[in-house]
């Protein structure tokens, strides 16, 4: 009995010397290794040997620094032979700008990397995330996130939610899986578009984010559909290639490739390119009619997210019905090959045709007529 409280007085003072040398040198470290941290404060230290590996558990207010680097926790466990320690309780690491927090975080020396788990929360600069579980490699610079990821670009105004998110730090590049959903805001923290996809790439130096696979983009009353999106914010322009397909009300428009322009909550300008149609619904009593143009490229502007003109081009041909109070008077046929069309509450205002001579026709049909469709 004598003798085991010998050791345990023996043991006591060695924990006061160790936490004093810590203090003076890197207390974590080995022979050969690159220094952990060095401890400068804990409350109390305790030394303990597990078979032959040496443990090192400090507690209370526990602080480290390496280099620029500082680490703060309730407390942590140094497994010395195995080179890794475990922080829990309100931890803290700040290195140069870049804050990681999390209930848990591993801090392994070689290759020296952080792994956090629960409630995480990473930040750098202008970007923020968070998530349940989160992997920062220092050397990579690169950070592997996983479980209900939320990233936010607070400069650009755009939140990206995700399953999974890598992120390479020193590129402002992340790549996210797992039903990404992208999320632009305006001013007001109000939502003006949303991309949703199965793979998302987002490059915050170009302001730029690419979706592929079953691309949907929502804003507003306007839904577009895709294989690949192309989404430029700081041009206010999304690209969709890949059987693209928008639909606003009661227009639906197709081409090889649609470029769509945005600004603030409006929709601003829809570029068709390559076999362009769009097709637009028009209730006539119990009736539902369909006017329809085609070209190469169309160009459409809208004023508050109603179709003001039309532009095409390269084998333009439209087809329209006049409707007058309420009732059908007829259907206009034209080709050519430069059309413009501009409307007025949503009906048809003024129809300019360009084309070479002999190349443009217009065939006016009485209601009910036989329709002889025109080609280019």
């Amino acid at each position: 009995m004598a003798h085991h409280r010998f050791f345990e007085k023996i043991v006591a003072a060695a924990f006061v010397f160790v936490l004093i040398i810590g203090l003076l040198r890197p207390a974590f470290s080995q022979e050969g290794a690159v220094n952990l941290a060095r401890l400068m404060h804990a409350d109390s230290l305790i030394l303990q040997k597990q078979g032959r590996e040496e443990v090192f558990r400090f507690m209370g207010n526990v602080v480290f620094k390496k280099g620029c680097k500082s680490l703060t926790c309730d407390q942590s466990v140094y497994y010395r032979q195995r080179g890794f320690a475990i922080f829990t309780g309100q931890v803290v690491v700040n290195d140069s700008g870049r804050i990681l927090q999390a209930h848990e975080i591993t801090y392994y020396q070689h290759p020296e990397r952080e792994v956090a788990r629960g409630h995480v929360r990473f930040a750098n600069k202008k970007k923020k995330l968070r998530s349940d579980f989160l992997e920062y490699s220092d050397a990579a610079q690169r950070v592997f996130a996983t479980q209900n990821v939320v990233f936010r670009d607070s400069l650009n105004s755009i939140d990206l939610f995700c399953d999974s998110l890598m992120y390479w730090v020193d590129k402002d590049y992340g790549e996210a899986r797992g039903k990404p959903k992208l999320i632009k805001r305006d001013s007001t923290g109000a939502t003006e578009i949303v991309i949703q996809s199965r793979k998302l790439a987002y490059d915050g130096n170009k302001s730029l984010a690419v979706a592929l696979e079953n691309v949907k983009i929502s804003k507003g009353d306007v839904t577009s559909f895709a294989a690949v999106a192309r989404y430029y914010n700081s041009e206010h322009k999304i690209v969709i290639t890949g059987n693209p397909k928008v639909y606003q009300r009661e227009d639906a428009m197709t081409a090889d490739s649609i470029d769509i322009f945005v600004r603030g909550k409006h929709l601003e300008r829809v570029h068709l390119i390559g076999h362009g149609r769009m097709s637009s619904k028009v209730h006539v009593n119990q009736n539902i009619l369909e006017d329809w143009l085609s070209g190469q490229n169309i160009w459409m502007t809208f004023k508050k997210d109603t179709l003001n003109q039309v532009i095409v081009q390269d084998q333009a041909i439209s087809l329209y019905h006049i409707v007058e109070d309420g009732k059908e008077k007829g259907v206009n046929q034209v080709l050519g090959d430069w059309l413009k069309i501009q409307f007025q509450k949503g009906d048809v205002k003024k129809v300019v045709i360009k084309s070479k001579p002999g190349r443009s026709h217009g065939k006016f049909y009485p209601p009910g007529a036989k329709i002889k469709p025109l080609r280019p």
